[in-house]
C-alpha cells in the first residue's frame, strides 16, 4: 500500500442538517490531508441540502442525492460505490472525527496489511458533543472472529480497505438498521479485524439519534439477528439458529438501562424473597 493512500470519508445523511456541517468540518481540519468526502443524502426533508450545497466548490468533496428515500443500507452502499480511496470509513452525519483520526488509521492499515477492518474507541457525547463516557477497548481472542466472539457492539472509528470490501457482496441495499454490522461481518470474512486502543471519534447521543429511539432499537435488534443468521449460513458454520436466538435473549441484558434498573430494584427483590421465605416457613410450620 502507498504511504499516502487516498482516504474516503463516507457520510450517509438523512435529516441531520443540524449537525452535518460540524461533521464535514471535522474532516477539513484533519492532520492527514490526502482525503475525499463522499456525502449521499437520502431525500432529507430538513435543511441538509442547503448545508451540503456550499461544499460543492471543493474538488475533493462529492455530494450526491437519492431521488427517493431508499434507507440506510442502500445509501451507505452507494457511498462506497462513489468512493475512490484505497481506505474508507463511515462518519455519521451527526458525529465528528478527532483531528488525528485519519492519520492514525492510515498508519494502522499500512502496518497491518492483513486487516480488512480496523476500529477504534470513541467519546460518548451529549447533543453538544461534550464527552460523558468512553467506549471500552475491544480485543478478539485468538481462535475467534468478529462474528464468533459474540460481542458485536459498534466501535467507531471503523475503517476498511476498499480492495478487500470489493471481494464481498457488499452492504445489502435492503438492510435498514444495523447496517454497520452487515459491513463488519462481511469484512470479517475476507481479512482480520483489529481494534486500536485509541480514541478517534466523537459519538453524539441526542433525541433524534437512533440510540435514543426505542422503535429504532427494536428494528436494529431484528436486523442484527437476521444478519448474524445470514453470516453463519454464508460461512457454512453450524448453530445459526442457536446464535440468532441467543442474541434475542441476551441483548437487552447488556444495556445500561437494564443494569441500572436491576441495580435499583435489587433491594426490593431481596425483600420480596425474604418475605416469601418467611411466608413459606409460616405455612410449613402451621401444617
Amino acid at each position: 500500500m502507498d504511504t499516502k493512500p487516498l482516504f474516503s470519508v463516507l457520510i450517509a445523511n438523512y435529516n441531520n442538517g443540524k449537525y452535518i456541517q460540524s461533521a464535514i468540518n471535522s474532516v477539513l481540519v484533519q492532520t492527514y490531508t490526502n482525503w475525499e468526502i463522499i456525502v449521499v443524502d437520502d431525500c432529507s426533508t430538513d435543511n441538509s441540502l442547503q448545508i451540503t450545497e456550499q461544499y460543492k466548490r471543493y474538488n475533493n468533496i462529492k455530494i450526491a442525492n437519492n431521488e427517493v428515500n431508499k434507507g440506510c443500507g442502500y445509501t451507505k452502499r452507494r457511498c462506497i460505490e462513489l468512493a475512490s480511496g484505497k481506505l474508507c470509513g463511515f462518519l455519521d452525519s451527526d458525529d465528528e472525527l478527532l483531528p488525528n483520526a485519519l492519520e492514525i488509521m492510515v498508519e494502522a492499515h499500512i502496518q497491518h496489511p492483513q486487516c480488512s477492518l480496523i476500529g477504534s474507541r470513541s467519546y460518548k457525547c451529549n447533543s453538544r458533543l461534550r464527552p460523558y463516557g468512553i467506549t471500552k477497548h475491544k480485543t478478539i481472542p485468538q481462535g475467534y472472529s468478529y462474528l464468533t466472539y459474540n460481542d458485536h457492539a459498534p466501535h467507531h472509528y471503523a475503517t476498511f480497505k476498499k480492495q478487500l470490501y470489493d471481494k464481498t457482496e457488499g452492504i445489502s441495499p435492503n438492510v435498514t438498521h444495523a447496517v454497520d454490522q452487515d459491513l463488519y461481518f462481511k469484512l470479517d470474512e475476507v481479512g482480520q479485524v483489529l481494534f486500536l486502543d485509541k480514541i478517534l471519534y466523537r459519538y453524539r447521543v441526542h433525541n433524534g439519534g437512533i440510540s435514543n429511539n426505542s422503535n429504532s432499537f427494536g428494528k436494529a435488534l431484528f436486523w442484527h439477528v437476521i444478519l448474524i443468521y445470514e453470516a453463519y449460513k454464508r460461512r457454512g458454520l453450524k448453530g445459526a439458529e442457536q446464535q440468532a436466538t441467543r442474541i434475542i435473549i441476551a441483548h437487552p441484558y447488556r444495556s445500561w438501562k437494564y443494569k441500572f434498573g436491576n441495580f435499583c430494584l435489587s433491594p426490593l427483590a431481596f425483600l420480596v424473597r425474604q418475605m416469601n421465605i418467611i411466608r413459606f416457613r409460616f405455612f410449613a410450620n402451621s401444617r
